[in-house]
């Protein structure tokens, strides 16, 4: 059984434009725990300003009694050094494919979370990697094969049982391959959807971003497959819709409510 509560946070992706007062605000309306702030351009916090404007958001969010608990950004001296300073654990990453060699894309994949290393080691920060359909680490298979040689005190996985179940995969079979090297959930859930070209002879298909009872990942599984394996590291909500507008804030409070009574159960 597990006895440490997991931490419950949220992306800031959907609330580009709110201030960090704002932000924490919101946030503990829901009820979480936290957040995930993206540090990217077009965004409050970007990797230019992270050095100063990062101690003001984890001010604002210690204030309201709630942590940042992962950064989403590609690491870079400041950022890693800056999230070392203010104690934010994790920074979350996809995995590109670049390029038609899909080996050696891995191999470059490789060779760049190496050269994080020492900045890793230095900060006490560790990389989160997760798959995401298109063309990058797609399926927990590769995201296995990708983290196999790399050290597991510095880089782990993020597993997205959305993005999983765009690829086909099983809960259980992708519980069972990342378990050792699992840090980090992020919930989310979809369906694919198509329409003709103008020829009808072929589709147009892309995920429509659901909440989390309607899609294809069955978030029950899911949630069995981690208590099964005693995680209890952050789970973070995407709060990624294709439709909500001035609904999001509902729809991310019923899928956190959602979750959380699936992970008490």
């Amino acid at each position: 059984m597990n006895t440490r509560p997991n931490k419950w946070i949220v992306s800031g992706q959907p609330w580009r434009d709110a201030s960090a007062t704002m932000l924490a605000k919101i946030v503990s309306d829901i009820g979480f725990d936290g957040i995930e702030l993206p540090v990217r351009d077009g965004y409050p916090v970007t990797p230019a300003n992270v050095t100063s404007e990062l101690p003001k958001w984890l001010s604002a969010f210690s204030d309201a009694g709630l942590a940042i608990m992962s950064v989403a950004g590609e690491p870079n001296p400041k950022l890693v050094e800056a999230c070392g300073v203010a104690r934010v654990p994790l920074i979350r990453v996809m995995a590109p494919i670049e390029g038609q060699d899909y080996h050696a894309a891995v191999q470059n994949l490789q060779q760049r979370f190496r050269s994080w290393l020492p900045l890793c080691e230095t900060a006490g920060v560790r990389i989160a990697v997760q798959q995401h359909h298109g063309r990058f680490i797609s399926t927990v298979a590769g995201l296995t094969a990708l983290l196999a040689p790399l050290p597991a005190d510095w880089v782990g996985a993020a597993w997205d049982p959305g993005h999983s179940a765009l690829a086909g995969e099983d809960a259980d079979l992708s519980v069972s391959q990342l378990a050792d090297r699992l840090i980090m959930v992020n919930l989310r859930n979809a369906y694919y959807t198509g329409t003709p070209n103008a020829d009808r002879t072929t589709s147009n298909w892309a995920p429509r971003w659901v909440t989390g009872n309607e899609g294809m990942s069955d978030w029950a599984s899911v949630t069995s497959c981690l208590r099964a394996i005693d995680y209890n590291g952050p789970i973070c909500l995407a709060a990624q819709y294709t439709e909500a507008g001035e609904h999001l804030p509902q729809f991310v409070q019923a899928d956190l409510t959602l979750a959380q009574h699936l992970f008490a159960q």
